[in-house]
Parts: C-alpha cells; structure tokens; sequence
C-alpha cells in the first residue's frame, strides 16, 4: 500500500485558446498568398518555364502539390484526434490511479489505528490481568519465605519469588512496548527523553543527545506515529550502524497556512549503506513510510557508505504552542 506525497490533479481536456487566432492567421496567409500569384501570375511563369519540360509533366506538380497539403492535412487531423483520446484516456487513468492510492492510503490508516487499539487493549489486559496474579504469586512466596522454614522450601520460595520478579519485569517491558505509557501521560517531548533514556541504559557505548521543544502536543495519531519512528530509528542503528553516536532532534516549524509541521531528525555516525539498499534493509523502514505517509507526511533517507544515516521525518499537524527548551 505505498501512497505518493501527491499527485497532481488532472486538468480537463479543453481547445486551445489560440485556435481561433491560428485560424484567422491560415485564412490571412491564404489571402495574401493568393492576392501576390494574381499580381505576379504564378501560373502563367510556372506554365512557362514548364513547357520545356513538358516530358516530365511539370506542369500537374501543383495539382500533385495541393493533394499532397490535403492529405497531410488530413493525416495531421487523424493523428490529433488520436493523441486526444490518448490523453483523455491516461487522465482517467491517473483519477482513478490517485483515487485507488488514496483509498489504500485510508486502508493503511485504518490498519494502524487499529493495531495500535489492540496494542493498547493488549497493554491493559497485561497490566490489569497478568500483572495482579504476578503480585499476588510473589506476595505467596515471599509469605512462604519466614520462619520456621527448612533450608529446601526457603531456596524453592526464593525462587519462585525471583521468577515472578523477571516475568513481572518482563510483562513491563511488554507493556511499554506495546503502548508507551510516557506517551499518554507526559506528551511526544518526555517520551521521547524517557526512550532514549531506555535506549542509553540497554547501550552504554554508544553517546545519545536529545534536542526537543518543550510543550509539543501533536496529538495521538501524529504523536505515536512519530513516536514508533523513533524506535524503528533507533532500532535499525542498534543491529546495523554500529554508531558510536546518535544524535535525535524534534521540532515543530510553523507553516504559511496557520498549521505546523513536526520535524524529526535522526542522525548517526555508523557505517551508512548505498542510499539504493537503504529503503529496502527491511519491512521497519517501508512500515515507517507508509505509517507517516498516511497522516500526508514525508520520510527522507539520506546515507552513503561510512557516512552514517540520516533519518528526516516531517508530519503535519495542528498549530502548536511550543516553548524553546
């Protein structure tokens, strides 16, 4: 389902404005033309100078002349009435082609909206279900664990308590990736400091700087997709890159028509790949695009060997109030 920026709206098939003119430009150069054979008697000189010639039948060229002009005239029309209906033809198959992109385009925001509601019903589920039998498995054991206890039932109580601590933990890191609960509670800026936070403790060799405004509120649709971009950013340089520097920018320019547009950029220092390969790495960056892209956003890749990649995202938005960090 890939959906283009835009396309531009097919013009209607009309006459030419200049038709007329040309018209009376032809019937004007006939006229005149006419008016100077008269005057110099073309016929007469060409009959003339003819005669000597009268073997090669010279004489009939202009007979032979004007049948030819009629039927080139006649050609030329066919092949323009030709061309026209060419051009009406791939007008309408343009139409139906933006029609047909923008349908898969609402097909592919329909898809994300609702992953994201089964994403965020998967989260609550995990959160109120799994996690309160968790809580009370470990408040168990850790009421097993008390004295007078053999040694044997105390190492298989600590155990048991330990487990549900890394399943619990577990059941957490599922949850936020599911739905980024920062997200919903602080806003796109603090999430994004709070995952690339996340991303600093899971890889300390590697130095993360974030630069944000402060107060951006998107709204959830831009938001998350902005949002899940960074993670597929930063999920492509931790397996690919090998970067010893990642640098995140988030920004909100204001447009000409009272909106404003939320600028992302992701930079790295890593080994890059050929710009050609960089689209196609995988189904992450293709899902990124089509995510962006349907809410009338661009993805632009800018990489090259040993140059690092470089990630532009831009996603309209409503008109924000933000406050320079």
């Amino acid at each position: 389902m890939t959906s283009p920026s835009s396309l531009p709206a097919p013009d209607p098939i009309r006459p030419h404005g200049t038709a007329g003119r040309d018209g009376l430009i032809v019937l004007l150069v006939a006229a005149m033309t006419w008016g100077a054979c008269a005057w110099f008697e073309f016929a007469e000189l060409l009959a003339r100078w003819a005669k000597p010639f009268e073997r090669y039948q010279l004489d009939e060229m202009p007979t032979v002349l004007l049948v030819t002009a009629v039927a080139l005239a006649w050609f030329s029309w066919r092949r323009h009435r030709e061309t026209r209906r060419e051009l009406a033809q791939r007008l309408r198959a343009e139409t139906a082609l933006r029609d047909t992109l923008e349908s898969n385009r609402r097909l592919a925001r329909h898809v994300i909206d609702a992953q994201e509601n089964e994403r965020r019903l998967l989260a609550r589920e995990l959160h109120d279900e799994l996690g309160q039998y968790l809580n009370a498995i470990k408040l168990d054991a850790v009421a097993l664990d008390a004295p007078p206890l053999p040694d044997s039932l105390h190492v298989l109580a600590a155990g048991i308590a330990d487990n549900v601590s890394h399943v619990t933990q577990t059941v957490r890191t599922l949850i936020r990736r599911c739905r980024p609960v920062a997200l919903d509670e602080l806003g796109l800026t603090a999430a994004l400091e709070h995952c690339v936070t996340t991303w600093r403790h899971q890889h300390p060799d590697v130095q993360f700087t974030f630069d944000a405004d402060a107060g951006i509120d998107a709204g959830e649709p831009v938001a998350l997709s902005v949002y899940r971009a960074t993670q597929e950013a930063l999920t492509n340089i931790s397996r690919h890159a090998h970067a010893r520097h990642v640098a995140l920018h988030l920004h909100a320019h204001a447009t000409d028509d009272g909106g404003s547009t939320l600028a992302l950029d992701v930079h790295d220092d890593g080994i890059g790949c050929a710009p050609l390969v960089a689209p196609s790495d995988g189904l992450g960056l293709v899902g990124m695009r089509e995510r962006i892209q349907t809410l009338g956003g661009t993805v632009l890749i800018d990489t090259a060997p040993t140059q690092g990649f470089r990630l532009h995202v831009r996603v309209p938005c409503a008109p924000l109030e933000t406050t320079p960090a």
